[in-house]
């Protein structure tokens, strides 16, 4: 084997070992605020969110040590996961709302109403987006209701009504009135209070002895015929809670936009590169990193720059080098190759000659500048030393 040949071997052979290791990196940070427990329970605890510190509003408490709570919600609302971006967002978990009859058409038990106070300092609302009512039963209209508070001056009502004929009937799977029914909610909801109104059925009670209302996440319940017989002392539903700075942060309730809490003691986004938004799901506010940057922002110097060079490709493309700057990123063809438009969305081509190219081509699967400033070198260095051989 010629000398030639043993030196493109050596470099082929050479190359798997110069791949860059993808950095285990996440789209976003969990910061807590510097004394504060993390957690609790699994559940991640991000400000300002806290146990013993905590923005007034947020607080969560332990039931046990492996249960966290919404504070001052009764009955106790559990906590099954909290977040700042990119949603903010309580994933929580609610009890059925039921109201059970007996062979003379009288309650016997029931949660009718199926009240939960799961906003003493009004901060969340019941996501319209991501959350339905459902109401199970025979001849049963199942609504929820809120008052003044959230978005509206007036009472809010949303339900729907289910029937069936006998007990073969409803069907699993299938909600569209019979046995079951659903429905969207509106925005702005501040709480969960059920009600019924029933047509008592003698018949029914075989097959349907309960009525039942529950609000929960989308996608997440699927009606069978079996639940018209539900348990419902260990019946719950996870349900997402929006929440937004609806407050000065010193306990006084006040819903202000962006502009009004601006100039506010107490205004939230405080760190740099964070911008503030205005609630979709009633008033108050949140806070959002800008363009470039993640972290909390509701922590001074909580938004950190994206480090878009560590991150996959199919996030933040780029076909050459990658260099990371502050809240952004550059992308240039590596050495001896050219793009035909932005490196960003334009492949880079190799400019070397022929005998060049195959290798060049591999240069391609390189992302970081070593790597790609490296390899070009090489091969231009050694195209050189051939052609100089050639000529002796």
């Amino acid at each position: 084997m010629g000398r030639s040949s043993w030196t493109w071997t050596a470099l082929l052979l050479l190359l798997p070992t110069l791949l860059p290791v993808p950095s285990a990196s996440s789209s976003s940070r969990l910061t807590i605020h510097p004394g504060c427990q993390a957690s609790s329970g699994g559940v991640d605890i991000p400000y300002p969110f806290g146990i013993g510190c905590f923005r007034p509003g947020f607080e969560i408490a332990c039931v046990t040590s492996t249960t966290p709570v919404l504070a001052g919600t009764s009955p106790a609302v559990r906590v099954l996961s909290l977040s700042v971006m990119p949603r903010p967002e309580a994933r929580v978990t609610l009890p059925v709302a039921y109201q059970c009859y007996n062979q003379t058409g009288n309650a016997t038990d029931d949660f009718s109403y199926g009240t939960v106070d799961l906003n003493p300092a009004g901060v969340y609302r019941i996501s319209n987006t991501y959350n339905e009512l459902f109401v199970l039963g025979c001849y049963t209209l199942g609504y929820t209701n809120s008052g003044p508070g959230g978005r509206y001056r007036y009472m809010v009502y949303t339900g729907c009504m289910a029937y069936c004929n006998d007990s073969g009937s409803a069907q699993d799977g299938a909600c569209a009135g019979i046995g079951c029914c659903r429905v969207d909610i509106p925005p702005g909801l501040a709480d969960n209070k059920m009600k019924f109104s029933s047509c008592w059925w003698r018949d029914a009670m075989e097959f349907s002895p309960c009525d039942y209302a529950f609000i929960v996440e989308k996608g997440y319940y699927t009606f069978r015929a079996t639940d018209l017989r539900m348990d419902v002392a260990q019946a719950t539903m996870p349900l997402r809670l929006d929440w937004a700075i609806r407050g000065d942060g010193n306990g006084t309730s006040m819903s202000m936009s962006c502009a009004q809490a601006a100039n506010r003691p107490g205004y939230t986004c405080k760190s740099d590169h964070s911008e503030c938004v205005d609630s979709t799901n009633g008033p108050g506010y949140v806070c959002n990193c800008t363009k470039g940057y993640e972290g909390n922002l509701y922590l001074d110097e909580g938004c950190t720059n994206i480090n878009e060079c560590e991150r996959s490709r199919e996030e933040f493309p780029c076909h050459g080098e990658c260099h990371d700057t502050d809240g952004s990123y550059d992308c240039r063809c590596c050495l001896g190759y050219q793009s035909n438009g932005d490196p960003k969305e334009n492949p880079c081509n190799p400019k070397f000659p022929l005998a060049a190219k195959l290798t060049l081509g591999m240069n391609t699967v390189f992302n970081n500048k070593f790597s790609c400033t490296y390899i070009s070198s090489f091969i231009c260095n050694h195209v050189s030393e051939e052609t100089a051989v050639q000529k002796e």
